[in-house]
């Protein structure tokens, strides 16, 4: 168990057009609290809230024999307890913010003093991934200095790559948009508890652990003023997401330019259901020192499937990394 939970909302304009957002971040302490231990930066997937990494949390704190100092959570800007701060913002003028912007504010976030003297760990699930990549890149303000980088089911492309294959790119991205915005995809229910039964007999829920499937059911998803329970992220803000973004290429271009001396980590569920050969071999390629890992009994939604496996093969990971005072940093 860890031992204690804090809740931080941290506040900041939007570089694009000065809107004020909040970045709401979850600080997990484990009971053998190491000062000089690492302190894992965690990002979630589309669709998803900062608690998905809970379970995960619990098993790691538990097997992990490199020290670990507390992990810290971030809800995307139009995801969990987020969307509901955010929402004014979201709604004026059809504001919504890029995925960069949810960078920016990570990185606003340790230019704030938060951090101060820890060894970070990045590790991000699908969209995620690159959204740390391009939070440790220097900007109006310093990039977040992380000693590893581990990229769980990342989907990041060159530019090369991507013309490639972008026939089979767009038309699965195409397929993602659907199943997320289609009308007859169900977004609201009378209560929690209907929700839970919904989702517990649907694809892809039912795969997920159940643990996973009653933080969803709990964090992303919101009251309404009905009395009835909806989306946390609505339909069209996720499928939003599913395109091929410019902030893609910027991701993957800071992968290639990160020191040879940080560590990355590439994670896939070994079911490989969703991320297609092309874009695996292409962040090999570009990162050719990367180790790659495959956690078993996981698809895509690896953290949500078995975040006991994932905890077991971040543990290696993390027992592989440098001691205080001799590791890298970007």
């Amino acid at each position: 168990m860890w031992t204690t939970t804090t809740t931080t909302r941290f506040g900041f304009s939007s570089p694009r057009n000065g809107a004020h957002l909040t970045l709401v971040a979850k600080r997990y302490v484990p009971p053998r609290h190491a000062p000089d231990g690492l302190t894992l930066v965690l990002s979630h997937s589309t669709g998803t809230h900062k608690e998905t990494w809970e379970p995960f949390l619990e098993r790691l704190v538990g097997v992990a024999k490199h020290p670990i100092r507390e992990a810290w959570a971030f809800d995307m800007l139009e995801h969990g307890e987020g969307a509901a701060l955010n929402e004014g913002a979201l709604a004026r003028g059809g504001f919504a913010p890029e995925i960069k912007e949810y960078s920016d504010a990570i990185r606003a976030f340790f230019a704030a003093g938060n951090f101060k003297a820890h060894r970070l760990v990045a590790i991000g699930h699908s969209v995620g991934g690159p959204c740390l990549l391009l939070a440790s890149a220097p900007d109006e303000v310093p990039g977040v200095p992380f000693e590893a980088i581990v990229l769980i089911e990342a989907t990041m492309l060159t530019p090369s790559v991507y013309a490639a294959n972008a026939d089979t790119h767009d038309g699965a991205l195409a397929a993602a948009r659907g199943f997320a915005s289609a009308p007859k995809r169900q977004d609201t229910w009378p209560d929690r508890a209907a929700a839970r039964a919904f989702l517990d007999r649907r694809y892809p829920w039912q795969l997920w652990d159940a643990r996973a499937r009653a933080l969803y059911v709990r964090h992303g998803l919101r009251d309404a003023p009905d009395g009835s329970v909806t989306l946390c992220c609505s339909k069209q803000r996720e499928a939003n997401i599913y395109r091929h973004h410019e902030f893609y290429y910027r991701a993957i271009e800071r992968m290639a330019g990160i020191p040879a001396a940080v560590p990355v980590h590439i994670v896939y569920g070994d079911r490989g259901d969703i991320i297609p050969d092309y874009v695996r071999e292409c962040l090999v390629a570009v990162r050719p020192a990367a180790v790659v890992h495959e956690v078993p009994d996981a698809g895509h939604a690896v953290v949500q499937e078995n975040p006991d496996g994932l905890a077991d093969t971040l543990s290696r990971i993390l027992s592989g990394l440098s001691r205080p005072g001799k590791a890298a940093r970007l």
